[in-house]
């Protein structure tokens, strides 16, 4: 009984360390105990900052997860780091407090003769696919 109660924990220490080969989950200890693996925690590669898979060296937002690489202006900064998408001088702000009205065609006039939050500019926003544009939904 003794020695069960010893190689037990130190039975436990080495499944710790060996990574509990069984996979995610509990594994069996001896006596019916369970050992819960620990979870898998995604660290960003060794020249990829932000994470998106992407190496620094041709990110072009390296501290911004963007793996699609965005870039509609074409001016080398991706849209996840880029304060001017369409490059027309408003900055575009965030989705949460939008300044530019239309953050992907240049229209620094920012005109909008119907009144609603898109800008001349911009094509009709159908955002969930319902044939109705976003305004009229």
């Amino acid at each position: 009984m003794g020695r069960r109660l010893v190689l037990a924990p130190l039975l436990a220490v080495l499944a710790v360390l060996l990574g509990a080969a069984a996979g995610p989950g509990p594994s069996a200890l001896p006596g019916g105990a369970l050992l819960a693996a620990a979870p898998a925690v995604a660290h960003p590669e060794p020249g990829d900052r932000d994470g998106d898979e992407v190496r620094d060296e041709v990110d072009n937002c390296p501290d911004a997860p963007n793996g699609a690489q965005v870039d509609v202006d074409g001016d080398g900064a991706g849209d996840a780091c880029d304060p001017d998408d369409d490059q027309d001088g408003v900055p575009d702000g965030t989705l949460a407090a939008p300044v530019d009205n239309c953050r992907t065609v240049p229209n620094p006039d920012q005109a909008n003769a119907d009144g609603d939050r898109y800008g001349d500019a911009c094509p009709p926003v159908d955002s969930d696919a319902d044939g109705v544009v976003d305004p009229d939904d």
